[in-house]
């Protein structure tokens, strides 16, 4: 969804035909640092709440077993 957003801002501005508000890099950068920061809070989560794993929000049983 935010590829398609991008994509269409692209567009919209090249339609304009004016230059985007940010330069590339700088963009890919800003996407980076909310990654990582996503990543970080979500291990800091775990780790207080004494979770490990990637599915221990999301716990998987087979059709017909109660957990």
């Amino acid at each position: 969804m935010a590829l398609a957003a991008g994509m269409l801002m692209g567009a919209v501005y090249w339609c304009l035909g004016i230059d985007s508000p940010a330069p590339s890099f700088l963009g890919l950068t800003g996407l980076l640092g909310i990654v990582i920061g996503e990543a970080v809070t979500q291990a800091a989560r775990r780790k207080l709440t004494g979770r490990h794993g990637a599915t221990a929000d999301h716990r998987h049983t087979q059709e017909g077993s109660t957990p």
